[in-house]
């Protein structure tokens, strides 16, 4: 739980020693209270506190496998990373390459240069990577 008096303790939930007083009262009501839509906006305000004390950034899953920002100074396969894969096959599928670090070294250094902006064919190529758009099998 969040309840501060678990702030100061170690092993336990409250990671971040988080001591709020009205999440203090709201876990103590949320135990005794037994209607279910009660406990519900108990739990959303807990958890609206939390958030807004920067405690936590609750997260959501995206419906696609990877978003990923980075330095284009690498080259990958056609589909980027495995179907079933996630970020972390970046580290073993993708490689350096020199030409492309010297283009971004030259683009950091002039700031008139930009980068080209990709369309929706590349979107669309992805997809079909897989077999995701076109109904067709993955490539191998």
């Amino acid at each position: 739980m969040m309840h501060s008096k678990y702030a100061d303790q170690l092993e336990n939930s409250n990671i971040t020693a988080m001591a709020i007083k009205r999440i203090d009262d709201l876990s103590t009501q949320y135990e005794e209270e037994f209607d279910v839509a009660k406990r519900i906006k108990m739990v959303q305000e807990i958890d609206s506190l939390a958030v807004a004390e920067n405690h936590y950034a609750f997260g959501w899953i995206a419906p696609y496998t990877v978003r990923a920002v980075y330095w284009n100074k690498f080259n990958h396969p056609k589909c980027g990373v495995t179907r079933i894969g996630d970020y972390e096959a970046a580290f073993t599928l993708w490689w350096y390459d020199a030409d492309k670090d010297a283009q971004l070294q030259k683009a950091k250094a002039d700031k008139t240069l930009t980068m080209t902006k990709p369309n929706n064919k590349d979107a669309v190529e992805y997809l079909d990577c897989w077999g995701v758009r076109s109904g067709a099998k993955a490539e191998k």
